[in-house]
């Protein structure tokens, strides 16, 4: 299921972005971290 489609907290998604770095998902962070500015925005 697509992150998008789902509303996690940012702390969670934070998490998410940090895993995803780890396993060198660069592409996945970087759409995370974008989800993450978006709500921190709104």
């Amino acid at each position: 299921q697509p992150i998008e489609e789902i509303d996690y907290p940012i702390e969670e998604l934070k998490e998410m972005m940090q895993q995803a770095a780890l396993e060198l998902d660069f592409e996945r962070a970087a759409m995370l971290r974008d989800k993450i500015l978006e709500l921190e925005s709104s």
